[in-house]
This record gives C-alpha cells, sequence and structure tokens, in this order.
C-alpha cells in the first residue's frame, strides 16, 4: 500500500497542473548558484569561480526528487562582461532530466551608486519519462501509452539584476521556449502537455550592524501557469567567514543552512529543510551539500553568502 500510495502521489505531481511548481529546480543554497535561475549573476564577484551542489529531497521517499549541479563562471578582460556554463542532473520518480547551458552577463554603470546586471542563457536538456513503470487510474489515458525517450529540449533564459547602494531588485525567466513534452507518435494529446514558463522576481538588501557583522534579508517570489505562487523569505547573516540563514516558504518548507570559508579559495556548506505542506506528517527531510571553489588565476574574492 505504501508504494501503491508514493507512485500515485508522483503520478499526481507529474501529470496535474501543479507539476510545473517544480518545473524549475530551486536549491535551498540557491543563493551561493543564483546564476542558474538568472543569469545576470554571471561573474558576480562574491561567488565561487566553481560551484558543486547536490539536493536530495525528502529522503526515504521512494521516487523522491534529486538534484545535482555543476557550474563555473569567470569575468572576461572586459571587467563588465562575464561568462558561465552550468551541467545538471535532475530525477524525480521516473523522470530523468539532463542539460548543459551556458550564461553571459554584462554590467551597465548607471551611477556611482547603482549598476545594471542583464544576462542571457542558452542551453539543451535531455528528457525521459519512464511512464510505463507507472500505475495509472486510466489505462486509456493517451499521455501515458508510451514512454518519453530522450527528447531534447533546447531553451533560452533571460534576467536583469539591480543593485543601488546595499540594496538589490531582480527579474529572469529561466526558460522562455514551452517545449511539447509529449511522447512522439502521441496524437490526441492536449496542446497545454508543454513547459511553462517561470517568472521569478525579487528583491533584498545588506546592512552591516557591526565590524564584522552583515544581515542580510531577501525575499523572492516564482510564478508559474496553473501553479500557487511560490514565496520565498529569507534571512541569513555572515560573521567574518561563518555564515548562517533561515529559509521559510508559507505551505511548502521551513529549512536553513550554514556555510564556512577556508581560505580565500575553498567554500562548504550544509542545508536542511522539511515540508510543512501535504508531506508534513511524514518523517523526512530535504538536504543539500555545497562546495565551492575560486581558481588561483582568478582575482581574490571576499565571499559572503549576500546575493549581490
Amino acid at each position: 500500500m505504501r508504494r501503491l500510495k508514493n507512485n500515485l502521489i508522483i503520478s499526481f505531481l507529474l501529470a496535474g497542473v501543479k507539476a510545473s511548481s517544480q518545473q524549475d529546480n530551486h536549491f535551498l543554497l540557491e543563493n551561493f548558484a543564483p546564476l542558474v535561475n538568472n543569469p545576470a549573476y554571471t561573474g558576480d564577484k562574491d561567488l565561487n569561480d566553481l560551484i558543486l551542489m547536490t539536493r536530495q529531497q525528502w529522503t526515504g521517499f521512494e521516487g523522491a526528487p534529486v538534484s545535482y549541479l555543476l557550474a563555473t563562471q569567470f569575468s572576461l578582460r572586459d571587467k563588465n562582461a562575464s561568462i558561465g556554463a552550468d551541467i545538471h542532473n535532475n530525477s524525480a520518480g521516473p523522470v530523468k532530466e539532463t542539460g548543459v547551458f551556458f550564461c553571459y552577463s554584462y554590467k551597465v554603470v548607471l551611477s556611482d551608486k547603482s549598476a545594471l546586471y542583464l544576462g542571457l542563457k542558452g542551453g539543451v536538456s535531455i528528457l525521459h519519462i519512464s511512464l510505463s513503470d507507472l500505475l495509472i487510474i486510466d489505462p486509456g489515458d493517451k499521455l501515458f501509452i508510451s514512454d518519453v525517450n530522450n527528447i531534447i529540449l533546447p531553451n533560452l533564459g533571460t534576467g536583469l539584476h539591480f543593485v543601488y547602494q546595499n540594496y538589490y531588485f531582480d527579474f529572469s525567466v529561466p526558460s522562455l521556449i514551452r517545449n511539447k513534452l509529449s511522447p512522439k507518435g502521441v496524437a490526441g494529446v492536449n496542446n497545454e502537455n508543454r513547459e511553462d514558463r517561470t517568472v521569478i522576481t525579487g528583491s533584498g538588501a545588506k546592512f552591516q550592524i557591526g565590524e564584522n557583522i552583515i544581515l542580510h534579508p531577501a525575499v523572492s517570489v516564482w510564478l508559474v501557469k496553473g501553479a500557487p505562487m511560490l514565496l520565498e523569505t529569507r534571512f541569513s547573516a555572515t560573521l567574518q567567514k561563518l555564515g548562517a540563514g533561515l529559509v521559510y516558504r508559507p505551505l511548502s518548507a521551513v529549512g536553513g543552512f550554514i556555510d564556512y570559508g577556508f581560505r580565500d579559495d575553498i567554500r562548504v556548506g550544509y542545508a536542511f529543510e522539511f515540508p510543512v505542506s501535504m508531506f508534513s506528517g511524514i518523517k523526512t527531510g530535504t538536504h543539500e551539500v555545497f562546495f565551492g571553489y575560486n581558481f588561483s588565476f582568478t582575482k581574490q574574492k571576499t565571499l559572503s553568502p549576500r546575493k549581490f
């Protein structure tokens, strides 16, 4: 019964309109790799040159989402331009997706106190869904007749990052193209069986309250068609090389993270979150691990988990 329940929940998440709420991957430690969802952050001086991250969601739950991320970014000779790339692998139940994307950002200096960063990204993902492995309610459902075998999904994304003194505002659309997700050769499938665009907007600030203490409040909103609005509030603080923070998403999850910088070139972090939604009664949690490294040929950086 437990396996049947799990499969039914996963089927609902995949086939229902609310499945798009996790269409774009979301890390609790997203502040260490914001260029993935907003390419305008590419080349940010407070990010590591090399980023490794994993997210193990709902541990102990069969078919739970698992994500891996490898990202890198560098500033070009023109100090206002930067390039980057990310490779990711996501799996959730019968769904497996691997993608490679490249990013570019350019800084427009508006005044001594403000700047606008513009970003673009592009790449491809390969999607595979083993629909035949699911237990379905309606055997005649055309969506589940055959597997989705390695569909290539090209996409483009864009974003902006505006900074004024110690405040910032973000806006991004990580995926502009609405790729069709139906298996090849399947006719009569609803035209809405496509990727939906996710719109992400947010803002935050940095306040220094002591010689070595910096506070970072932030808020962001994720909007996608057919899914409830995702609101995330984030509060973090740094004390020299040690950082910690709390994240809360109403009706979704609550969690915290801690990170530490070794020397000037290595940073590690860990995050844990637990659900406050439909899975709140299940003894499960989500774990994330982060590793960041700065190459010796790049300029030494002062790292902090702020987003600008």
